[in-house]
């Protein structure tokens, strides 16, 4: 989990976590570590709960002798 923050839209309660996950390259390409947004809502007046899951950004990454950098 990267962040997290709530706060009220009209009559809804919302919840949103911004997650990161790293996702392998495979035969030597650059890993990718991609980042979210894993949004909950609930209507405040009849319960009903909706989730969505949103991409924010993509990063390319290595690791090189122990240290993370961008790949190009």
């Amino acid at each position: 989990m990267l962040s997290s923050s709530g706060s009220v839209n009209g009559g809804n309660l919302v919840h949103t976590i911004r997650i990161g996950q790293l996702v392998r390259g495979s035969g030597g390409a650059c890993d990718s570590l991609q980042i979210s947004d894993w949004t909950h809502t609930m209507d405040a007046t009849n319960g009903t709960l909706t989730r969505a899951l949103s991409p924010v950004r993509s990063i390319s990454v290595r690791q090189i002798a122990g240290e993370v950098e961008g790949c190009h």
